[in-house]
């Protein structure tokens, strides 16, 4: 279990919670950073797009939520970081 938790697979298949993201579509989407994915549990796959990349590593779209919620203060804090981020003021 990469991700520590048991769910059923009807849970997977109908809740977006319980989906994979991408490490790249995750810092997009959460506005997370490098740092904030180190005790988050993954697993790899390889890349569709080229053999020679390297592989994708999938996260658990529910613990991204959880940590870009806790770093930003909620989901309010996440989308007002968005609109920041759409100006072009990430940090």
């Amino acid at each position: 279990m990469a991700f520590g938790i048991s769910v059923c697979r009807a849970c997977i298949a109908s809740d977006e919670a319980y989906k994979l993201i991408t490490k790249t579509a995750a810092k997009e989407e959460y506005l997370l950073q490098d740092a904030d994915f180190a005790r988050l549990g993954y697993i790899t796959r390889k890349n569709p797009r080229k053999e020679g990349w390297n592989d994708m590593k999938l996260y658990l779209r529910a613990q991204l939520r959880d940590v870009s919620y806790a770093r930003f203060g909620g989901e309010e804090g996440l989308l007002v970081r968005r609109r920041m981020f759409g100006a072009g003021e990430r940090s």
